[in-house]
Formats: C-alpha cells, sequence, structure tokens
C-alpha cells in the first residue's frame, strides 16, 4: 500500500506557488537595490516616479498659476496628472555613465543626519548645471535644479524647485536673438 503525502495536492501547490512568488520578490528587491548602488548621484528619476504616487494619493484641490510677461492665469483642479506635471524635473537626473567625474559633490550634514546634497557641473556643456537635494528626518524633501541651456542662437535658463506633498514653482527665462528676454513662471500648490 503506498504511503500518503504529507501534504495534499492543492496544498503542495500553494505551497509551491508561494515559494515562487517570494523568491521571485526577494530577487526583484535585490535587482533594484543593485541598480540604485550602481548609479553615482541622488536617483532624481526614481524620485519624481515615486511622488508622482504620493502626490496623486493627496487629492485635490490644486491651484495652478501662470504667470507669462507679467500676465497671470490661475486654474484650480480637484487633481492633476501628477506623472506628466513632474516629468520636467524627472528629466533632469543626472545619472549618467558619461557624467560620472563631470559633478562636483557637495554633502551637508546636521548632526549624524544627511541634510543637503548639492552636484554641481564643472563643465559649462552640461544643461544640469546644479541640482540639490534637501532632507529631513533623512527623507528628500524639496529639490531645486538650475538648467542652463546655451547656443549662438539662444540662452534658456530654468530654475526647478520642488517641495513634497505641497507642489513646485518653475520660473523660465529666454533669450532669443534681436527679441526681448521672455520669462514664465508656473507655480503648484495644494488650494
Amino acid at each position: 500500500m503506498p504511503r500518503p503525502l504529507p501534504l495534499s495536492l492543492p496544498a503542495f501547490v500553494l505551497y509551491l506557488s508561494c515559494l515562487v512568488f517570494f523568491t521571485a520578490c526577494l530577487s526583484d528587491e535585490a535587482d533594484r537595490q543593485g541598480r540604485m548602488a550602481e548609479k553615482p548621484f541622488f536617483d532624481l528619476a526614481a524620485f519624481m516616479d515615486a511622488e508622482a504616487t504620493h502626490m496623486d494619493s493627496l487629492g485635490g484641490p490644486w491651484q495652478k498659476r501662470t504667470l507669462i510677461d507679467g500676465k497671470e492665469e490661475i486654474h484650480t483642479f480637484d487633481s492633476l496628472p501628477w506623472k506628466d506635471e513632474l516629468d520636467i524635473f524627472r528629466r533632469c537626473d543626472i545619472n549618467r555613465p558619461a557624467w560620472r567625474e563631470r559633478y562636483v559633490t557637495d554633502s551637508i550634514f546636521a548632526g549624524q543626519r544627511l541634510s543637503t546634497i548639492r552636484y554641481a557641473a564643472i563643465d559649462s556643456t552640461l544643461n544640469i548645471r546644479q541640482l540639490e537635494v534637501r532632507f529631513v528626518n533623512g527623507r528628500p524633501a524639496k529639490v531645486s535644479i538650475l538648467k542652463i541651456i546655451q547656443s549662438r542662437i539662444i540662452r534658456l535658463q530654468q530654475q526647478l524647485n520642488y517641495q513634497s506633498g505641497l507642489g513646485y514653482h518653475i520660473i523660465n527665462e529666454q533669450k532669443l536673438p534681436f527679441s526681448e528676454k521672455t520669462r514664465w513662471e508656473i507655480t503648484v500648490c495644494k488650494f
């Protein structure tokens, strides 16, 4: 007479499924940690992706104020597509292998905790001239970016500021030959 299995077939299948699932999760987490360790600078793209989800969870209303050459418009929204709203920040990520030696890093500590990390371009051909991340209680709370694009045709300067859970402010100034400098600002905040 055959000996009965210690587990029934459904219990065995459930056990095997759980084992495969948790092993896959651990592998994904190890891969993610490995990728993060490879990045020489603060992972702005990943932070902004997480912030888009965080801002979506806060709900509205949100106020968007636009100021273009002195003309102001204000709109209120119940919700905003935060992934799209924060994409301009996400695209300022400086984690590129070719840029490893092209930024100087300055870290400021308050006691034992990192309070600010600042990356400054040592090469004026880089568009992202400065990226600063401020931390509160060990978590990123504010991001400031200075972006300058300059050629014989145009000079564009953007100052981008984002505060976690509160919103953002962008100032854009551009100058074309034979024209006046134009300036616009966008502010999005909780209403």
